[in-house]
């Protein structure tokens, strides 16, 4: 009896731990899966934005270059940021914009703000929202947590935003999206993992001294199954056999509640990935119309060039071209692969210099040079580490390649401290004068704005030919 007695302590003990493990397991996954959203929410933010600063950038270099006025310039930012509105999970968002005195620049939702002095602006926590954008946007950009009203239906919900100051006109731009779908899912995940933990619980009250070896069986089933469970969580549904049990034993009971709510957590994880794959999907259509935008821009700027007979100008809408095909290659590489935040440096950069230099007289035949780190790097760096590239190999290929056996070496390495690219030619060398900043192309000064941008370093040398270097630290 006494045997007896501690085989039972065992066996209850055992459920105990296990139940436990099953408790940790599911906090922990909660906690990893709310951590995987937010990561992913962020991305789309630095994105959206990331697509904002692309629609103004012509503006910001026309000013810096003093071709327009401070007053003309900011009107039109305003003006572009004012429209560009869109659609996310809770409804329709839209890009903000505000001066750094707290001063409402574009609010697109409430009009009657624009204008106006925000820096007083409190939600229910006390938390003084535009003071604390402000703050984050001067250190460059970064995110901001608060709460705010929602632009349809006036309720309050926790927000995140993304901000990116542009110093040279005293504000920022931004935007947010809510986190009330996050709670949502995760409030679901965890309620359903609580059902399983409780039917659990119960099924471990049926136990019966006469029915322990069948219990135990069930028990050993029921444990070999969750094992196989979390060592392949991406299963859709999961096959519990119960027909080797009868459905009104107590052994069969706990075989039949655990099948029951395996039934609904598979329900559930085709809901959740049926939710993924649908704003994957919509991802997806975003580059799709993003490409496609910029495809027809190309075409009408390559029609433009087979229309004029000015050579220059020629040259200046095929440097358009290139300047947009470095972003365009971007969203075509999105919309192909399955990885939605992240584009292939080895091959995207490949792609790019082949397109430009058959982009330019194809009887000049360049030799292309490569070494390249397989590297996998966020959008927003890709964008602007293609249009530097773009630059670059444009200037290579116009001025600086020997015209005998011409070549240029690209180079690209990762290191702890971030990103080096090094691009050299075989020409006779860049002038004097870009050299030592007394004057500069449109190329040389966007390659120098876009590093100064990104915090990173530009060297620039004549050694048998011209070589550029940037050193570019990454933030993840």
């Amino acid at each position: 009896m006494k045997k007896l007695t501690g085989i039972i302590q065992k066996i209850f003990l055992l459920i105990f731990l296990l139940l436990a493990a099953i408790t940790c397991t599911i906090i922990l996954q909660g906690r990893l899966f709310e951590k995987s959203m937010m990561e992913f929410r962020k991305q789309e933010l630095k994105t959206l934005v990331s697509l904002a600063l692309n629609s103004i950038n012509d503006i910001r270099i026309d000013y810096a270059n003093g071709k327009i006025e401070y007053d003309e310039a900011l009107s039109i930012v305003q003006r572009r940021v004012s429209r560009l509105a869109y659609d996310e999970a809770m409804g329709k968002n839209y890009i903000f914009m505000s001066a750094y005195d707290g001063t409402m620049l574009v609010q697109p939702f409430q009009p009657e703000l624009v204008g106006t002095n925000q820096l007083d602006l409190i939600d229910p926590d006390g938390v003084f929202i535009i003071r604390e954008l402000i703050e984050t946007a001067r250190g460059g950009s970064g995110f901001f947590g608060y709460k705010y009203y929602t632009p349809e239906g006036g309720t309050m919900q926790d927000k995140l935003s993304y901000v990116y100051g542009l110093p040279e006109f005293n504000c920022y731009i931004g935007t947010g999206m809510y986190l009330s779908d996050i709670k949502s899912i995760v409030s679901r995940f965890t309620s359903l993992s609580a059902v399983i933990l409780i039917s659990l619980i119960f099924a471990v009250s049926l136990i019966g001294g006469f029915l322990l070896i069948p219990i135990l069986e069930a028990v050993r089933y029921i444990t070999a199954k969750y094992q196989y469970m979390s060592l392949n969580p991406a299963n859709e549904d999961f096959f519990i056999d119960t027909s080797g049990y009868r459905e009104n034993s107590d052994a069969g009971k706990l075989v039949y509640h655990f099948a029951e709510m395996t039934d609904a957590l598979s329900a559930s994880n085709r809901e959740l990935k049926k939710t993924i794959e649908e704003r994957n999907y919509l991802i997806k259509e975003i580059h799709h119309r993003v490409k496609n935008n910029l495809q027809t821009i190309i075409s009408l700027l390559s029609l433009q060039i087979n229309k004029t007979s000015d050579e220059s100008v020629k040259k200046i809408i095929l440097d358009s071209v290139n300047r947009i095909e470095s972003m365009n290659l971007i969203h075509k590489k999105l919309y192909l692969n399955d990885r939605l935040s992240t584009v292939n440096l080895q091959t995207y950069i490949h792609e790019l210099a082949v397109q430009i230099i058959k982009s330019f007289d194809e009887t000049v035949h360049i030799k292309l040079s490569e070494n390249i780190e397989n590297i996998e790097l966020d959008i927003d760096y890709t964008v602007h580490l293609g249009m530097i590239i773009t630059e670059i190999v444009t200037n290579s290929i116009k001025y600086a390649v020997s015209q005998d056996n011409p070549e240029i070496k690209i180079v690209v390495k990762k290191s702890e401290t971030g990103l080096t690219l090094k691009i050299c030619d075989n020409g006779s060398g860049i002038p004097e004068e870009y050299l030592n900043g007394k004057e500069s192309s449109l190329g040389i000064i966007l390659i120098r704005n876009i590093t100064r941008q990104l915090n990173g370093e530009i060297k620039i040398t004549n050694t048998d030919g011209t070589c550029i270097e940037i050193k570019i630290p990454l933030k993840y």
